[in-house]
């Protein structure tokens, strides 16, 4: 509550990083529980891609992107990385995390871990996947703490 009595909503780009890192953790709790990773292996790089994605759009719309913009994005990674890049998330300009970035960007786009379908494209390992994904949460975080 606000002094004023009222309710102190989040921003959208915080509601955005909170669905991030609920996913993030989600993604870190299975890597570190799963009996046999290879049989929870798409399902896991289901939640890391979509933590990226939603990491990303919470600088876009820090960066002024209104909602329906976000939306109409649809899933695509890269570009949300490339326009949170252009936009002042220079630290997020990693040859890691391009990398990273470039190999969720696709089956996440086609939402291959979400359907099944012929699955062709190589994943990092679980355990590089889950630092990478600190990584990009730790430079979201600071961003995001930055007055703009």
């Amino acid at each position: 509550m606000s002094a004023a009595g009222r309710e102190v909503r989040p921003g959208r780009d915080e509601q955005y990083l909170a669905y991030a890192e609920a996913y993030t953790d989600a993604a870190k709790l299975l890597a570190d529980r799963a009996d046999d990773m290879d049989a929870v292996r798409i399902p896991f790089f289901h939640l890391v891609a979509h933590a990226m994605e939603l990491m990303l759009k919470a600088v876009l719309n820090r960066q002024g992107r209104d909602e329906e913009r976000l939306m109409m994005m649809g899933h695509g990674i890269e570009r949300c990385h490339a326009w949170a890049i252009e936009g002042g998330a220079n630290l997020l300009l990693d040859d890691e995390l391009v990398a990273f970035v470039e190999a969720l960007n696709r089956p996440h786009d086609m939402q291959a871990f979400r359907y099944p379908q012929r699955f062709r494209w190589t994943m990092p390992e679980p355990t590089q996947a889950v630092r990478l994904l600190n990584r990009q949460l730790d430079i979201v975080r600071a961003y995001l703490a930055t007055d703009r």
